[in-house]
């Protein structure tokens, strides 16, 4: 494969629909803040359904729903 050629994940598209205003995540995947906590804070509808959170840092990013999942109870601070 050329290092110029773009990849699309078709399967993104797949990730809509399973949370809420409110809910904590954490980030999977390979890009900025992968592996962080955060609280989703809006939800984005678009051909690729994605989210709005807030990391515990305090930063704010747009994430794709298919990279992110949904904490454990057991895993939440407090």
């Amino acid at each position: 494969m050329r290092p110029t050629l773009v990849s699309i994940d078709l399967t993104a598209r797949a990730g809509g629909g399973r949370f809420v205003v409110g809910d904590r995540v954490r980030i999977s995947g390979s890009g900025l803040y992968a592996g962080e906590m955060a609280v989703v804070e809006a939800l984005v509808g678009s051909a690729i359904p994605s989210v709005l959170v807030r990391t515990d840092a305090g930063r704010t990013r747009r994430v794709r729903t298919i990279d992110v999942q949904r904490v454990a109870e057991d895993e939440r601070p407090g």
